[in-house]
């Protein structure tokens, strides 16, 4: 199952929205170094619809404000984003900053997966990001944790 997340562009940089340490590899085939980031204007929101299950999207919303990771990728490999995000617009958020942001008429409010919460959290811990600010949270969480159905 693909994983539909936002992402952010500084000139030559890529944001995330949240962190998956494993996607930056599994899309690029080489490893980054992450960077932390804090974006103001936006949360993040469970609405990108795949399948019957809502992922992380980004909204603007004035007065809030995320934390991100972002690391750096050749300007050949913006291609590879695009495909991958296929569905959603970059979007200028800051000042030579770009985001995939899903369009209104491709989302919805629909359950989310725990693994795919866990793995979102997960990450973001890594970085020491603060997921919980500026998230905002889906009604329904279907617990999948004996067999998950989300795969990092």
């Amino acid at each position: 199952m693909p994983c539909f997340l936002s992402f952010l562009f500084y000139k030559n940089y890529y944001l995330r929205f949240f962190i998956e340490p494993t996607k930056p590899k599994k899309t690029l085939g080489r490893k980054t170094k992450l960077l932390k980031l804090t974006l103001n204007g936006y949360a993040r929101i469970f609405n990108a619809k795949f399948d019957n299950f809502a992922f992380l999207n980004i909204q603007k919303i004035p007065g809030q404000k995320i934390e991100a990771g972002y690391f750096e990728i050749d300007a050949s490999e913006v291609k590879l984003f695009e495909k991958r995000e296929a569905g959603s617009r970059l979007v200028k958020v800051k000042s030579d900053f770009y985001a995939f942001i899903w369009p209104e008429y491709l989302t919805a409010e629909l359950p989310v997966l725990f693994s795919y919460v866990n793995a979102c959290v997960n990450g973001a811990n890594e970085l020491k990001i603060n997921f919980w600010q500026g998230t905002k949270w889906p009604k329904q969480i279907i617990d999948d944790r004996l067999s998950p159905l989300y795969e990092a």
